[in-house]
């Protein structure tokens, strides 16, 4: 389901090292309840703030890093670290998504994290998403690797 195209396994593994690295701080210890280290991702297709479908599938062939937020006081520091990840990986083949579930569905979520928002796609969430991860705290980001599993939160 997921291959890394260009990327050697040291690599995936670098820029998994660094992303983690950067956003630990967003990281809680046992963020989700139904989804724990070496298990898949699961499926779900939500819409993007555009109103585009994106699925899981959709993420396949890279590193993926996901971060699960709602409005809130931390969400907008939590966007920028993993804008500045972004940033500095959006030539790797790592896929940065964003899930949020709150109040205001699309346009507020592209009103989060500030002037300019979330420089990655964001992905308007459903109760059923965040229940099939189990999502106990907000904001939170996973890292799943080029095969869909998690490697770490």
């Amino acid at each position: 389901m997921f291959r890394t195209a260009g990327m050697s396994g040291t690599a995936v593994a670098a820029v998994c090292t660094i992303a983690a690295i950067i956003l630990a701080p967003a990281m809680p210890a046992g963020a989700f309840t139904n989804v724990k280290q070496g298990d898949t991702m699961p499926a779900f297709s939500l819409e993007d703030t555009d109103g585009a479908a994106v699925s899981s599938g959709d993420m396949g062939g890279k590193v993926a890093v996901i971060a699960f937020f709602r409005e809130g006081p931390s969400t907008a520091k939590a966007l920028k670290r993993i804008n500045r990840s972004f940033e500095a990986n959006k030539d790797k083949a790592v896929g940065y998504y964003g899930i949020y579930l709150g109040k205001g569905g699309a346009d507020a979520a592209k009103a989060l994290g500030g002037e300019g928002g979330a420089a990655f796609p964001v992905l308007v969430g459903t109760e059923e998403v965040y229940a099939a991860f189990g999502v106990k705290a907000l904001p939170t980001t996973a890292f799943f690797d080029k095969d869909g599993k998690l490697v770490h939160f």
